[in-house]
């Protein structure tokens, strides 16, 4: 036990360098803080679009609440003011486009007359004031067709009291015009052919969420590649061997190591935990849960590097062994590229390699998806495969200490 102490105080003050911690911590923090702001951003561009309503009429409201719902659904940001104020804004604040409703619109659009609809462009905005024409133009073919496929014939002298009510205006034509539109409108309406339905009920997951736990698994596998090398400073400079002659245990050398790397990788989980906690507003049980699910994760990467420096003759054929089996694990488990975007066929096989697998463990946790049942099975398979290894480094170490 004293050896194991002294060992594992050895390991953390002389073995790894601050350097390499801050590598080893710094990439993997580097590369989800440039995803995360990348994918984090404003999104594509809207055009901003100011209304001058001269009509206020009930048509004039409606296209103003088609706007709004618009806005709503973020495809345009939409703004209501006087046409003077319109101008201004226009040219000193950068609006794209500013849309003049002119009166007499509503009495165009009912009867038959045509009316022109002034559209003002900002000149600096290339392409977001043509969106705002082409919707304009759409609008207007949407209606020149409507008036195709009524057929609105002449309007006629309606002799009810409800003629006589509204008097000879245009709302009398409408009125009787609207019948035979709504005759020929209810196959379609009643019922209605198309039907709509929200197909997704789940909330939408943002890309630099999903590439979260992707960034964890790649702190861990640089870490674990990492503080595997050492071990052939120890190798080369003949410890193992003069160890092996004394009565100290190289089993307990290998646990000393074992832990400081553990130490090391669970510091690395904790500090991007934290990082990635705060920006993504994730709850502190949810953290807490991820580290304690991921260590294993950490110890069995550990054991899979160490088996690779174990089998290999020499330091520099182990870095590029082990750089090698990174690099795809990195691409196929999900820390460049989040799974949901890949192929299926990719993201199949990516979800069965050991880190795709504990970063579909680490989204459960961080998204509340977990089960008690599952966070511990899964805490065993990775404690199982990591025994596994660690009987196999055994009796490797003994091999290699006794010079064979």
């Amino acid at each position: 036990m004293a050896f194991l102490s002294y060992a594992l105080r050895k390991e953390l003050s002389q073995g790894y360098k601050p350097a390499a911690l801050v590598l080893w911590i710094g990439v993997p923090f580097l590369v989800g803080a440039l995803i995360t702001l990348t994918a984090s951003g404003s999104g594509l561009p809207r055009p901003h679009v100011l209304i001058a309503d001269q009509d206020e009429s009930l048509v004039s409201n409606l296209l103003l609440g088609t706007l709004a719902l618009a806005q709503q659904r973020q495809l345009v940001e939409v703004e209501k003011v006087d046409f003077d104020q319109g101008l201004d804004k226009l040219h000193r604040e950068g609006a794209s486009a500013l849309i003049v409703l002119p009166r007499g619109l509503g009495t165009a659009l009912l009867g038959d007359s045509s009316i022109t609809i002034p559209l003002y462009k900002n000149p600096a905005q290339p392409i977001l004031p043509e969106i705002v024409e082409q919707a304009l133009l759409l609008l207007a073919e949407g209606h020149f067709y409507l008036r195709q496929i009524a057929h609105l014939p002449e309007p006629q002298p309606l002799e009810s009291p409800l003629s006589t009510a509204l008097g000879s205006g245009p709302w009398a034509g409408f009125i009787q015009q609207a019948g035979p539109l709504t005759d020929k409108a209810h196959r379609y309406l009643l019922p209605p052919v198309i039907q709509i339905q929200d197909a997704d009920t789940q909330p939408q997951t943002g890309f630099a969420l999903l590439i979260f736990p992707g960034v964890l698994l790649m702190a861990l596998l640089f870490t674990a590649q990492g503080t595997c090398d050492l071990y052939w400073q120890e190798r080369q400079q003949g410890t193992l061997t003069r160890l092996a002659s004394t009565p100290a245990s190289l089993n307990a050398l290998m646990v000393a190591k074992l832990m400081a790397a553990s130490a090391i990788m669970g510091a690395a989980l904790a500090a991007l935990l934290l990082a990635g906690g705060l920006f993504h507003q994730i709850a502190p049980v949810r953290l807490l849960l991820a580290l304690i699910g991921l260590l294993p994760v950490g110890a069995l990467f550990y054991n899979l590097f160490m088996a690779i420096q174990f089998v290999v003759p020499d330091r520099r054929t182990g870095a590029l062994v082990s750089g090698m089996l990174t690099l795809p694990l990195l691409m196929l488990g999900g820390s460049f590229f989040p799974m949901e975007t890949m192929p299926p066929w990719m993201a199949q096989i990516g979800q069965w390699t050991p880190n795709g697998y504990a970063v579909g463990l680490a989204k459960d946790i961080l998204g509340g998806r977990f089960t008690a049942a599952g966070l511990i099975g899964s805490i065993l398979i990775y404690t199982l495969a990591s025994a596994l290894l660690w009987t196999f480094l055994q009796k490797r170490n003994q091999t290699i200490a006794r010079g064979n």
